[in-house]
């Protein structure tokens, strides 16, 4: 069974890097989007059970994504691990108060995405059934 992710990034070598790290799992079924409407407009359609979400982005941040969806019925749901250059506590906090599941610094290592994602995996199981 895969596991269904969406990776939302502005920067398409960051949404390409971690797409690779994924696809070498083996686990993940993969999509993307380059900015906080169209993560918003893709989880909306059709919710994955994991997002990946860039904390800055122009237009909708990360933040400000990361409330919307887990503010709406249909959407609040969706496991999000915010990924983030922002690595203040402030920030952190930020990102967690919007209700992200966990908070990754960048830059990250395949180990340390991997990792970060089966400490999820409980809660992402739920999710499957």
């Amino acid at each position: 069974m895969s596991i269904s992710v969406l990776v939302a990034d502005d920067e398409r070598l960051i949404l390409s890097m971690v797409s690779a790290m994924l696809q070498r799992d083996g686990r993940f079924e993969i999509a993307t989007a380059s900015n906080g409407q169209e993560a918003i407009d893709a989880c909306e359609a059709s919710p994955p059970e994991l997002l990946l979400l860039n904390g800055m982005m122009p237009g909708l941040d990360g933040f400000a994504v990361c409330q919307m969806l887990k503010s709406s019925p249909r959407t609040s749901g969706i496991t999000i691990i915010m990924m983030s250059a922002l690595t203040q506590k402030s920030f952190v906090e930020k990102g967690l108060a919007a209700g992200a599941d966990h908070y990754l610094p960048k830059p990250f290592t395949r180990p340390t995405l991997i990792g970060a994602i089966d400490a999820l995996l409980p809660q992402l199981s739920l999710l499957a059934k």
